[in-house]
């Protein structure tokens, strides 16, 4: 990194944390995914090259960088030459929209860029194109010639911003990579040092959009009471209670109960306040239970099959090398076995390889010992860590982003994204096959946040087709993810922060990338369509409601999110209709062939930037040529 102005806030630079000495000409906001400056500046390039080339010297000269249009009202704001910004309830500009170019590039090919305005509000990031007449008519076009792009300042995970320079002009690009699979690039000319406006466009998105907003997240500047119905709102806020839906499947009974002991988050922050276990188990028992278990993550029922066997899910047991034991732990586990009249033997399902298992015994942890566990079975799928799947998932990003379309395939298999999404459900479906042959289950990983709810949920999800319903999903994300203290807020980094990034892992969207499978699989099977499983992915970055800001059920109370932020499924409730599959036939349906049926890549997410940055055709850019040469010189 080069450059003499330094610039005044941290940021990140190549994955390290910088303070305010941070050179300001060349940076990048980024973690483990990087973006190539030298590439960049070389893409970038080409397209001013070829601008220069074709009589448009004196467009491109003329600074992008001027303000154009009036100030925002509360419901639209106007960038010039036609382009607006319609406003959210609660939405406000941090600077005047900014004239600017979008980059196009196209397997190395030289394109015109798409001149335009862009905007930055306290929640997103919208680039809108001027209007141009020949394009809109060309059926080829890509979407954001038309209607332009837009991503929320959250979902931002690499910026980079690079000076560069042709025989003629020295430009400025940043190029902006989203969470959620979305690529975009712009250019403009750098105007003369000293001037005002220096800077000014990256400057305005790292902070007053990204380093200043901290916990400030939209979801708590968003009038949502003007845009939600009330009943909506209560509705969501209230979709599961933790009482009911054991009342569901028959508990309390003769053989499971409820305790309050977690009702003030005493025993576990990350626990919900209700849980249910073994009726035969004292509350003196679970004391000594909530100590062995990492995190005070108890066995707790979550499920039961009308033919008596259970499923729970708890944390790793604290035995480390010497070999701890709990007798309390162990004789829990056999009254667990003693709920089901079928088989008192009790499955262990440890998603973790057996090697992570063990080396957790050196930080004091590890797993259950069959000889302390007598009426257990211990197995171990192999499911890799949080810092796996994150680098699977940076893989994915890169190929999919810079990869030209034919060549995806090819290169997807070196990503092992899909490797990790087949061993999860395969995971659920052995833990699906041992529950219809009668074995009650216990689910675990290290502290049982992470693989344990990707399990547990797809485990429900097969078996019980209430989770497929809409509301079923909802209520299934609710307590399986939510209330069992999946860490929603350090996983996906909603702020950035180096020690945050490497918590960052993709564990939710895993899910919902397995829910995909399993609905690619059985389109009939459920309720909901695939726009629900995409608008879930984008509301987890967005931070426009409540839902999954925070890491559990403790956090969310403590924070009265209720009272100051909206749930996301008032707005999926609002909007049934646009997430209703007209396919769906209720019932059971039979996934026996689940281990072996074909997986694929979601081309309508990871692909989704294809899309809106697709370069056209040749006929699109003649016009797009055309126009620039108009535009630029006025």
């Amino acid at each position: 990194m080069q450059g003499e102005e330094k610039a005044q806030y941290g940021l990140f630079v190549n994955g390290t944390w910088m303070c305010e000495s941070a050179p300001l000409k060349d940076y990048a906001l980024t973690n483990a995914d990087t973006i190539s400056v030298t590439k960049l500046k070389k893409s970038v390039a080409k397209t001013l090259l070829a601008a220069t080339n074709n009589d448009n010297v004196k467009a491109m000269i003329s600074n992008p960088l001027e303000r154009g249009g009036a100030q925002p009202t509360t419901a639209a704001t106007t960038g010039g030459g036609g382009a607006t910004l319609k406003l959210i309830p609660g939405e406000t500009q941090v600077m005047p929209a900014v004239k600017i170019i979008h980059v196009h590039t196209d397997e190395g090919l030289v394109r015109p860029g798409l001149p335009g305005w862009l905007f930055v509000t306290n929640f997103r990031i919208a680039f809108r194109p001027l209007v141009v007449q020949e394009v809109q008519q060309l059926e080829k076009a890509p979407i954001c010639m038309k209607d332009g792009f837009e991503a929320p300042i959250t979902s931002i995970l690499n910026m980079c911003k690079c000076n560069g320079l042709t025989p003629l002009v020295k430009f400025c690009t940043i190029t902006i990579q989203t969470k959620d699979f979305h690529d975009m690039r712009f250019c403009y000319l750098i105007p003369p040092k000293g001037t005002e406006q220096q800077y000014l466009l990256p400057d305005a998105i790292l902070e007053d959009g990204i380093f200043n907003q901290k916990n400030k997240f939209f979801a708590f500047n968003y009038d949502f009471r003007s845009v939600l119905q009330s009943h909506f709102i209560n509705e969501g806020w209230n979709i599961y209670d933790p009482v009911t839906e054991l009342q569901r499947i028959n508990v309390p009974n003769k053989d499971w109960r409820l305790t309050q002991m977690n009702q003030n988050y005493g025993c576990c922050a990350s626990y919900p306040s209700v849980l249910s276990v073994p009726a035969s188990v004292s509350e003196e028992e679970l004391k000594c239970v909530f100590t062995f278990r990492s995190k005070g993550r108890i066995p707790a029922l979550i499920w039961r099959h009308h033919n008596g066997a259970a499923i729970l899910r708890c944390s790793q047991p604290a035995v480390g090398i010497a070999g701890k034991r709990c007798v309390e732990d162990e004789e829990f586990f056999r009254k667990v076995g003693e709920c089901n009249n079928n088989c008192k033997t009790v499955y262990i399902v440890d998603a973790r390889p057996w090697l992570n298992a063990r080396a957790n015994q050196l930080k004091g942890l590890g797993y259950e010992y069959s000889k302390y566990y007598p009426h257990t079975v211990l197995r171990f799928l192999g499911i890799e860590n949080i810092h796996k799947m994150r680098e699977a998932e940076t893989k994915l990003r890169a190929v999919c982003l810079n990869e030209p379309y034919d060549a995806i395939a090819k290169k997807l298999s070196s990503t092992k994204w899909l490797l990790h999404i087949g061993m999860i459900i395969a995971g659920a479906a052995e833990i699906v096959q041992l529950l219809e042959y009668g074995k009650s289950v216990v689910i675990h990983c290290s502290d049982g946040w992470d693989r344990t709810s990707q399990l547990s949920s797809l485990t429900l999800i097969i078996l019980d087709p209430y989770y497929r319903t809409l509301n079923g999903f909802m209520v299934l994300i609710e307590k399986e993810w939510i209330s069992y203290g999946h860490m929603m807020h350090k996983r996906i980094a909603h702020v950035p922060s180096q020690k945050k990034q490497g918590e960052r892992a993709p564990i939710f969207p895993q899910f919902i990338d397995c829910v995909f499978q399993l609905m690619n699989h059985l389109t009939n099977a459920f309720e909901f369509n695939e726009a629900l499983l995409v608008e879930l992915l984008r509301q987890l970055y967005a931070c426009q409601y409540g839902t999954f800001l925070y890491d559990s059920e403790c956090d969310r109370r403590r924070a009265n999110a209720q009272q100051t932020t909206a749930p996301l499924w008032a707005h999926i409730l609002q909007n049934r209709a646009r997430f209703i599959n007209p396919n769906f036939r209720a019932g059971i349906h039979s996934f026996s062939k689940i281990k072996g049926f074909e997986l694929t890549l979601w081309e309508g997410y990871y692909l989704h930037c294809k899309q809106y940055h697709g370069t056209g055709d040749a006929d699109t850019f003649q016009a797009l040529w055309k126009h620039n040469r108009q535009w630029y010189s006025v």
